[in-house]
């Protein structure tokens, strides 16, 4: 969702064939489903599961082995490479390449729900996970993983370099945007006295142009 004039959210909508739907918002705002029967999933879970089930199968060793620092070896048919913001120091040390990927230090952000209206921001009662394109942009996902709380963060944050980011203040203001953004624009039914959010944790993540 977000203002009509946002470039980005219209192409987002065209690709991903998206129709419209009611929803209260700001006026000369748009909102639009993608996927009507998409879920959430709890991501270190699902990965948790998914070892177990492939051991558990018997799933062969052989064709790409792993070593890490530690000791640890790790087998497969293929491998695949994951490492977000470190991508552009990997493919720098292994290739020689630069490759236009800025690494960018984010925080993951959990809010308290007004005693009460917890149902009300659950999956079950068909709160959806959404994007919003304005300013902030700002993306939630239901309350799932921690009881009363609920995962709302900024879609971004400062650039930083992987390896020496400051774990305490380091995602800048990104805390107190998305906070104003919940008081003043659409989730009054957030805890807002503290005006802070009640967990947080800094992340990365990797920004293609």
């Amino acid at each position: 969702m977000g203002p009509r004039s946002n470039a980005l959210l219209l192409a987002a909508i065209r690709s991903a064939g998206a129709e419209e739907v009611d929803f209260r918002v700001p006026d000369g705002w748009v909102t639009a489903a993608s996927e009507h029967g998409g879920g959430v999933l709890n991501a270190t879970n699902a990965v948790a599961m998914l070892q177990a089930l492939a051991t558990k199968k018997g799933a062969p060793e052989g064709g790409v082995v792993v070593a890490t620092s530690a000791g640890e070896e790790f087998h497969g048919a293929k491998c695949v490479v994951t490492v977000g913001a470190w991508t552009s120091k990997l493919v720098r040390s292994v290739a020689g390449l630069e490759l236009p990927i800025q690494p960018l230090h984010t925080m993951v952000l959990y809010w308290s729900i007004k005693p009460g209206r917890e149902g009300d921001l659950a999956a079950e009662s068909g709160f959806p996970t959404f994007s919003s394109y304005g300013d902030p942009h700002v993306y939630s996902t239901p309350s799932l993983e921690l009881p009363g709380l609920i995962k709302i963060n900024y879609d971004g944050g400062p650039q930083c370099d992987p390896d020496s980011r400051d774990w305490a203040s380091g995602g800048g203001d990104v805390a107190d945007r998305v906070a104003r953004w919940i008081v003043e624009e659409f989730m009054p039914e957030c805890r807002t006295t503290s005006r802070a959010p009640t967990g947080r944790s800094s992340g990365s993540r990797a920004c293609t142009p």
